[in-house]
């Protein structure tokens, strides 16, 4: 008795980026994060403002509430940022 033969599911056309979503690209800020990516804009608040980690997880600008500790590391080995006694991390000031 032969078995009928499985037909492949179809292939489904890519989907446009949703709208407010915004689209991968390539492109590496400074650090090496990816633009637009989670680490990128982490770096970029903590340039705007000194905070914790606790702070950066509940951020508003973090959907996910995910902690950013090698993100942190990258910045730290480069020599752009520190953290502090208290736990607050910063960027270096530029001389």
């Amino acid at each position: 008795e032969a078995k009928p033969e499985k037909k492949a599911a179809p292939i489904k056309p890519a989907e446009p980026a949703k709208a407010g979503k915004k689209a991968r690209t390539s492109e590496k800020d400074e650090f090496g994060f990816g633009v637009n990516s989670i680490s990128h804009v982490f770096a970029k608040e903590l340039r705007k403002k000194p905070m914790t980690m606790k702070e950066a997880k509940e951020a508003k600008w973090n959907p996910s509430s995910g902690t950013f500790y090698s993100a942190f590391k990258i910045l730290q080995e480069k020599g752009a940022a520190s953290k502090d006694a208290n736990g607050i991390m910063s960027f270096k000031k530029k001389k």
